[in-house]
């Protein structure tokens, strides 16, 4: 784990409220042991996605047959206003619609 996913990993593990192994000022903590809880805990809770969350439900949902990522192929504007401008049509035309769906359909939820 590198030390940029560690400190994020760290950071979840505190607003979902768990124990954190602090690190602080005193230097006498054993960084592999604070490292392995903290990977442990990662592995055991892994990050939802709304898409994650979608495809529990709906499990046979259309995906993008040329994302290699296996990404949904619904349009954020059918689910969310802020990608719709004031016709109900597309906020971001120029943008790559595979853009926009991996923006939204990627986010984290809780």
């Amino acid at each position: 784990m590198d030390a940029v996913k560690f400190l994020e990993e760290r950071k979840r593990m505190f607003k979902n409220g768990n124990p954190v192994p602090g690190l602080g000022i005193d230097i006498n903590y054993n960084s592999e042991k604070v490292v392995k809880i903290v990977e442990e805990w990662s592995a055991a809770h892994p990050r939802k996605t709304r898409q994650d969350l979608f495809l529990e439900q709906w499990p046979t949902a259309l995906m993008d047959p040329i994302a290699e990522d296996g990404l949904l192929y619904a349009c954020p504007t059918l689910f969310s206003s802020e990608y719709r401008d004031k016709n109900g049509c597309c906020a971001k035309p120029n943008r790559p619609c595979a853009e926009c769906r991996r923006e939204f359909w990627m986010q984290e939820v809780e």
